[in-house]
């Protein structure tokens, strides 16, 4: 590091210097800096950054390092690679000039963990915890080498005595390892105490951000998942892992436009990693936006031809779509990647019954679920077969009155043949049996917007207020309002959607219907330039391109 600083390299030396910090952090050297870092580099440090040369040529006869300090960095160095004998020699030699250095002491121990050798390391975290005079990393040691022999009460003890002289960031490593012994003790309230213990003291903490929101999404709570997570700062959403967790709670919570924001940015920064394109896919999955779904899955079987859960997806779709020569390839291909799963277990049962709907050709088996009525109406769509597919949904109706998610189907199946009628008929059906119900109310809206313009604010209203940041109601709301020439509140709902920030292109162009209604020609032309696009299709494109031409 000194060569490089007398070179002026100081990036180098920075460089080198935080690999000797990880070295030092892999050892399980955790204490303060003025023993791992030493003062004598950051003093040649601070000299080199204040770029004065006459201070750096007067340094050329200095030791930069003492013999000691040397020492020590060596045997850092010796026990991040496993080279305990060697590493324990030159410990030794430190403390014999140094004898009541706690750190050299925890350092003697953690040598004789990677030794094996569990008594002798505990006596060493003891006469470390016994010298010094605040609480350091050797009590958090000492108590996973006893919980580790299965004394959880000494453990206990262990951490709570250290806790009463500890500060800042060994405070927070004592609350967390308390709060995983409970946890591994079977002891949820007491675990969720320590970690809400934590973050108390330090809002930011990551840890206790991250431990809180692990716990909270295997229970399934998705909004207290996001709310652990919402007091990092914004750089810390750059981490994988804490992305990961805030997108799957995004999606659960039907937050599609939120999740593919996030998704997106991560794809920006690894294009490389099909994990993140999967993940956009399922975001989609949440509005049956099928272009977008299947062009994510693509682009990530691209990436990864092996990508177990893009091809689960893919082959899950491709039956839906009743596409089973493809479904059935990539099955094939999952059966030599996860052999024997219950996913791909499940799909193979899927497919097998959908070929067997198909080969029944007009007899169909009568259906004695809604999957299978839906699976059996699919079917017959994809054939082209209609009126055979409405046919089977409103059989099934006729004994099964109050199936909700046939009758959406039904519904949302009518207005793709124009059938606005029966689709009304349809939602208002769902009304009936669930009138908070705010897709019906929402599809219901949008069937009665040019008909019965005050019937349809009145529906997507009561939808909003059911879900009051749900961009399809929005965005139902917004088009009403510009169908009824009511520009100013067309404009207000449409700001609103863009503080959601939306990625259904069909709802950008609605907006960019709205800025151009105003003479906001810039700000229309800006959206529809994000959604024309060869490869982004969506049922307005050709309009799209047209107002744009016109723009």
């Amino acid at each position: 590091t000194t060569t490089y600083l007398k070179l002026g390299a100081t990036d180098a030396a920075i460089t080198n210097m935080l690999e000797l910090y990880a070295k030092l952090l892999s050892a399980g050297v955790t204490e303060p800096p003025d023993l791992a870092l030493l003062s004598s580099p950051s003093h040649v440090f601070s000299n080199e950054l204040l770029n004065t040369q006459s201070k750096l040529n007067d340094l050329a006869n200095q030791e930069f390092l003492s013999l000691n300090n040397q020492l020590l960095v060596s045997a850092v160095t010796h026990l991040a690679a496993g080279n305990t004998d060697e590493a324990m020699v030159e410990v030794e030699q430190l403390v014999a000039d140094d004898p009541d250095n706690p750190a050299l002491l925890g350092l003697i121990g953690r040598i004789h963990l990677a030794k094996e050798n569990s008594e002798a390391a505990r006596q060493a975290f003891q006469n470390a915890i016994e010298v010094a005079n605040v609480a350091g990393s050797s009590s958090i040691m000492l108590a996973l080498l006893e919980a580790n022999e299965d004394d959880l009460d000494s453990a206990r003890s262990t951490l709570t005595d250290a806790l009463d002289k500890s500060s800042g960031r060994t405070r927070q490593q004592l609350i967390l390892n308390l709060a995983g012994l409970e946890e591994s003790a079977g002891n949820t309230d007491e675990m969720l105490l320590w970690l809400q213990r934590a973050k108390d003291e330090n809002p930011k903490s990551y840890l206790a951000s991250v431990a809180l929101a692990n716990h909270f999404a295997k229970l399934s709570q998705h909004s207290k998942v996001i709310e652990s997570l919402s007091s990092l700062e914004k750089t810390s959403l750059t981490d994988t892992r804490v992305v990961e967790m805030v997108a799957q709670a995004h999606i659960a919570l039907n937050h599609s436009d939120l999740a593919i924001e996030l998704l997106s940015t991560m794809i920006q920064r690894e294009p490389h990693s099909p994990n993140w394109r999967y993940m956009r896919a399922r975001a989609h999955a949440s509005n049956q936006n099928t272009p977008a779904i299947q062009a994510d899955l693509n682009a990530a079987l691209r990436i990864d031809p092996d990508h177990a859960p893009s091809l689960l997806a893919k082959a899950n779709l491709n039956i839906r779509t009743n596409q089973l020569d493809a479904a059935s390839e990539q099955l094939a291909r999952l059966e030599t990647i996860i052999p024997g799963t219950s996913a791909l277990n499940t799909l193979t049962n899927q497919l097998d019954e959908q070929n067997r709907i198909n080969s029944s050709a007009d007899v169909r088996v009568t259906p004695h679920s809604a999957n299978s009525v839906l699976t059996a109406a699919r079917a017959f769509w994809a054939e082209n077969r209609h009126d055979e597919a409405f046919a089977t949904m409103s059989n099934w109706l006729k004994e099964n009155p109050a199936d909700i998610k046939i009758l959406l189907t039904l519904g949302n199946t009518y207005n793709l043949v124009d059938r606005h009628n029966d689709a009304i008929e349809s939602f208002e059906s769902v009304l009936t049996h669930e009138p908070d119900n705010f897709i019906a109310l929402n599809n219901l809206a949008w069937q009665l917007r040019d008909r019965e313009p005050e019937a349809a604010v009145s529906h997507a209203t009561t939808a909003l207020q059911i879900q009051p940041d749900n961009v399809a109601i929005l965005d139902t709301l917004a088009v009403i309002h510009l169908g009824q020439g009511n520009l100013v509140e067309a404009e207000e709902t449409f700001r609103k959607i863009q503080l959601l920030n939306p990625s259904n292109p069909s709802i950008i162009f609605n907006g960019a219907t709205i800025e151009a209604a105003l003479g906001n020609k810039d700000a229309a032309r800006e959206l529809l330039e994000s959604i024309i696009s060869d490869s982004i299709n969506f049922p307005e494109s050709e309009q799209a391109r047209v107002l744009y031409d016109s723009l």
